[in-house]
Formats: structure tokens, sequence, C-alpha cells
């Protein structure tokens, strides 16, 4: 008994012993399993935006089994984890003890990923395989679809500087394509930007210089400040100041005599800033300084005062609005669109360049209506901005005309009498 008591707690305790140890040593690999469960993708351009290199950061978690499946548990219990990279006969490898680590790989390429848990130099766990390539989402040979990884890594759309008054993105997000700018080259996202500034700028033009400072009631002395919805001589002709009226009406008809008076009562009043005021000033006093002369050459006079001060005050209130800057930057916007489209393209075809020769025709096919498609989304912009400012231009150059020729008939109905 005593014997065979021996034999038994030797084969016990050597059982034990070859148990255990492993068990304390190596933590229970059998029951424990690496999963990748994201891959974050920084992608390095050149200055044309094509690609030409990626850092991939992989993540994973460990999973422990027990009774009721698998829970996540601390990566800690592997000594340290070491990340393969494979694309083709490159194989890149580096180790941590973090739950995620970084390799670079060239831009194009079909990187494929795994993870192993270390103990000393032993290999106790492996991770299902996941890939990525540059400008697709990544996949994994045990994933499901509900559980795709994105290389894309996080979404970008929390950044506050996408939401900077001047970020040429702001407009493409409002209207859902946010990602269009996202996967431009630089060129092209400078092209965005360029654009939705020079929008933000003629905007300004038009709300603070063009809008305010052509308004009828701006140029002319009106009565009624309300705005009637009809056209130029009839908004005029219902609004026009009854004072003001009275006073080419005098001029008219009592000439030299009225002079004075006429001059007088203008000062009386809060004119002075109307251009056409100035206008008929300046008839008035050459009226004044020329009364002994009559007849053709009296109306000549009135006539060279009265053309010359009007061509000044035309060219002020052009400055003054900035009106030609509506045209400036309305011809400019289109051309920054074409410049974005063609730099677009480019990039469209040097991503097609890098791409690996076995790439099905679909896929290419995807690639290059991709690109083009970006690409001419800046055209697209560049002409709504084009085209809404030009259309701003010819109305306020239309109502500048209109203006000057209300000025020549005030001077034509006074000395035509005279």
């Amino acid at each position: 008994m005593n014997g065979k008591y021996r034999i038994s707690s030797r084969i016990w305790f050597g059982i034990a012993f070859c148990i255990g140890i492993p068990l304390a040593v190596f933590g229970e690999p059998a029951l424990q399993r690496i999963h990748i469960n994201g891959i974050n993708r920084v992608v390095h351009k050149n200055w044309l935006g094509v690609p030409r290199s990626a850092d991939y950061t992989v993540y994973w978690d460990v999973y422990a089994q027990n009774p009721s499946g698998w829970t996540a548990v601390d990566p800690d219990v592997f000594e340290r984890f070491r990340l393969t990279a494979q694309s083709g006969a490159d194989v890149r490898q580096t180790e941590t003890k973090g739950n995620f680590a970084t390799i670079p790989f060239r831009a194009g390429q079909k990187v494929i990923f795994i993870v192993e848990g270390m103990a000393g130099a032993r290999s106790v766990s492996v991770s299902d395989t996941a890939w990525a390539v540059t400008g697709k989402p990544a996949g994994r040979s045990s994933m499901t679809s509900q559980a795709r990884l994105s290389s894309q890594g996080p979404s970008e759309n929390s950044k506050w500087h996408y939401w900077f008054p001047l970020n040429g993105r702001i407009p493409l997000a409002l209207i859902g394509k946010g990602q269009i700018f996202d996967m431009s080259s630089n060129a092209g996202k400078f092209a965005f930007h360029m654009i939705w500034n020079f929008f933000l700028a003629g905007l300004g033009v038009w709300m603070l210089f063009c809008s305010r400072r052509l308004r009828l009631n701006r140029v002319f002395p009106l009565d009624k400040n309300t705005l009637v919805f009809q056209g130029l001589d009839d908004n005029y002709r219902n609004r026009e100041s009854k004072s003001f009226r009275n006073i080419l009406n005098d001029w008219r008809e009592k000439g030299a005599p009225a002079v004075p008076d006429l001059l007088d009562r203008i000062d009386k009043t809060s004119w002075r800033e109307y251009p056409t005021v100035r206008i008929i000033k300046a008839g008035l006093h050459k009226h004044e300084k020329i009364k002994n002369v009559t007849g053709i050459e009296l109306m000549r006079e009135i006539d060279r005062s009265m053309e010359n001060r009007a061509a000044s005050e035309l060219e002020q209130m052009k400055r003054k609005t900035f009106v030609e800057w509506l045209w400036n930057l309305g011809t400019l916007a289109p051309l920054l669109g074409l410049f974005g489209t063609v730099t677009g393209i480019s990039q469209s075809f040097g991503t097609l360049a890098l791409l690996q020769e076995d790439i099905s025709q679909k896929e290419l096919m995807n690639k290059l209506a991709g690109g083009i498609h970006e690409a001419l989304w800046t055209t697209i912009e560049g002409l709504i901005v084009g085209i809404c400012f030009m259309l701003l231009y010819y109305y306020y150059q239309t109502k500048l005309n209109w203006i000057y020729s209300k000025w020549e008939d005030m001077y034509v109905y006074i000395s035509e009498k005279l």
C-alpha cells in the first residue's frame, strides 16, 4: 500500500507540476483570444495630394473564455504584443506592451495585420487577420458585415476647425457632402477654401456696400423710405421729394433771379449727403457766376458743370460701393473651380498609377469615376458663386446706368428752358 501510495503521489505531483507551471507562466493561453477592433490610417501626400505613404495604427482587445462566454480582460495578461504587417514579400513587425501599435507602409498596397500575444520568446495567442488598403475600407477574414472596420479612423466631422467661418468645407457639409472636401487633394482643398472665401467677400460687398449705398433714398432725396416693388422709374416717381421737385421747377421757370434763394433753401436742408443734390448745386453755382450770360452759352456752361459733377459722383459711387469687386470675384471663382478640378483629376490618375496590377476592372473604374466626381465639385461650386455675383454685378451696373440717365434728364429738363 505504501509503495502504491508513493507512486500515485508522485504521478499526481508530476501532473500538477506539468499543468500548474505553464498556467502560472502563460496565463491560460488556450482560454484567451486577441480581437482586432480598429485600424486608423494617416495618409501622407505630396504637394499635388497624391498619396506617398500611410501610417496604420492597429487597435485590439483581449478576451477570456468563461462559462458564460467571452469577456474583455486587461491586456496585461500577456507580457507584450507583437504586431506583424505584411504586403507581398514586405514583412514588418513591431512590439508593444499596450493594445495598439503603428506601422508605416507605402501607399496603394494591401497590408495584412496579425497580432500575437507573447510570453517570453513564445507566441501564446494569435488574432484573426485584418487588412487595409490606402483609400479603401479595412476588412477582416473572420469579420461579420456588422463588425467591419473602417481604415479612415475616427470621424473628422467633430473637429472645431471644420466649422471655422472661413473653412471651405462648410458649404459642402451643409449639403451632406463634406467627405468630398476630406478626400480632395491639397490643391482641391485650397480651391474650396478660396471659392468659399470669395463667396463671403462678395456677400460682404453686396450687403455692406452695394445694397446700402445704391438704394434710391441714398442717391435722391425721397419722401418715402419704404420699398416699393416696382421698376426704377415707377419707384422714383412715387417717392420723389416734392420739395426737391419744387426747386427744379423754380430754377427752370424763374432762371437767374431765383438762384440765390434756391441755394439758400438747399443749405437749410440735410441734403448734402445726396449725390443728386450736389450735382444740382454745382449747376446753381455755375449759373450764379455767369448770371449775365444768356442763351446757348449759358445752357452749355451749366450742362458742362453738371455733367462733370455727375461723372465725378458716379465714379465715387462705384469706388465706395466696390461694385467692380462683384465682377472680379464672379470671374475668378469659376477659374479657381477649374483649377481644383484639374488638380483633382491629376490626383486620381496619380493614385491609379500606384495601385496593384491585379486590381479588378470594376475597382479601377470606381476609383477613377470617384476621383473625377470629387474633382468636379470645385467647378460646380465655382460656377455657382460666379453666376450669383455676375448677376448681382449686372443688376447694380444697370442701376448705376439708370441713375446717371436720371441725372441727365434733370439737367436737360432745366437747361432747355433757361
